[in-house]
């Protein structure tokens, strides 16, 4: 916290700026009787006075991609300076999730925390599909010309065609 002293006579006007904070916009001055103060310029009447900054939390847009998963949280589409946000990994039937892409992540990160940050961010959620084995035991038959158990492995929801096997007697 700044504060600034300036002495000047009666009736001598001073230009004031607008000062700035990190993730906040300017929004006014306010008077110790809590006048708002909203001209560039301040003229001395005579008497002390104390001019406070006021400012309004800055905005900024948060985009999620879920790319078909699910997770139990609702986000908010923005968020401020002072929000501190973690995505939940998401899940998704017939795959992995491998980690979140996105706003000043390099490759994928399996933890992302929002915190202290500003600006836009987009983040999407990344999968790699599940493969699933299938074993075939003819059970004394022949499948696939075969007599030993098959194994046939495949990526969530392929499809797989059966044969019939063959057995004597």
């Amino acid at each position: 916290r700044y504060i600034i002293t300036i002495t000047k006579n009666y009736g001598e006007t001073i230009q004031l700026s607008s000062p700035s904070k990190e993730g906040y916009t300017f929004k006014k001055w306010t008077t110790l009787n809590n006048i708002d103060y909203l001209s560039n310029e301040y003229t001395f009447n005579g008497e002390d006075e104390t001019l406070t900054a006021n400012y309004g939390v800055d905005l900024y847009n948060l985009t999620i991609y879920l790319d078909g998963g699910t997770d139990n949280t609702e986000y908010s589409n923005t968020y401020t300076i002072d929000d501190v946000i973690t995505l939940e990994n998401p899940t998704k039937e017939g795959y992995t999730f491998i980690g979140w892409s996105g706003t000043d992540i390099d490759g994928l990160s399996m933890n992302v925390t929002i915190s202290h940050m500003m600006g836009d961010r987009t983040y999407t959620a990344n999968y790699s599909i599940n493969n699933y084995t299938l074993t075939i035991n003819p059970n004394g038959g022949i499948y696939n010309n075969t007599s030993s158990n098959t194994e046939i492995t495949k990526a969530y929801n392929d499809t797989y065609t059966l044969e019939t096997p063959v057995r004597e007697g």
